[in-house]
């Protein structure tokens, strides 16, 4: 998953954040050297990539999820759209835990974090799935060229037929070259 470090964010408090027990695949997934401590300050607005397993079953995709513990000033769309930078929706966590009103949360409540992943095939090319919620100014061209992929691939797999159809917001799934 894509993530920009907020203020006072360090690689451990991501990896929680994220449930990545092994601290060695987000600093190789970032190109980190694996010596890197992971109290290692991040400055805000760099940019991580987030290693979280998906498991995909005959083509269903299902993902693996973290438990966030809501704090004070919580809301479900706080949580789902400053913690999680949208990669989720408020209404995708409520249902996650099974939540009837989406405006009452409880201090200390803990929460299934659902996080999105991919299975959709793409070439015959070993890829690695990223989920990418589009910010304001992004192209699929410009996506597509930053993580090395096909720009055709990222259309086909988001269902999306026109490139300028592309909605800030959303959440695409950008295959990117694997091992």
């Amino acid at each position: 998953m894509s993530y920009t470090a907020p203020t006072n964010s360090t690689l451990a408090k991501v990896a929680a954040l994220f449930g990545v027990s092994d601290i060695d695949s987000l600093l190789g997934a970032n190109d980190f050297n694996l010596s890197t401590p992971a109290t290692l300050a991040l400055s805000p607005g760099d940019f991580l990539k987030v290693p979280v397993t998906c498991n995909c079953i005959n083509g269903t995709r299902q993902s693996n999820s973290t438990i966030y513990t809501v704090i004070a000033g919580d809301t479900l769309s706080l949580i789902a759209g400053t913690t999680y930078q949208g990669l989720i929706t408020y209404q995708q966590i409520g249902a996650a835990n099974g939540i009837v009103d989406l405006n009452k949360i409880q201090i200390g409540q803990r929460l299934v974090i659902p996080f999105p992943c991919g299975c959709n095939p793409v070439s015959d090319q070993p890829v690695v799935y990223l989920a990418y919620p589009v910010q304001s100014g992004d192209s699929i061209a410009d996506i597509s060229a930053d993580f090395g992929a096909q720009m055709a691939d990222v259309l086909s797999l988001n269902g999306i037929a026109n490139a300028a159809d592309l909605l800030v917001g959303s959440v695409l799934e950008v295959p990117i070259p694997g091992l």
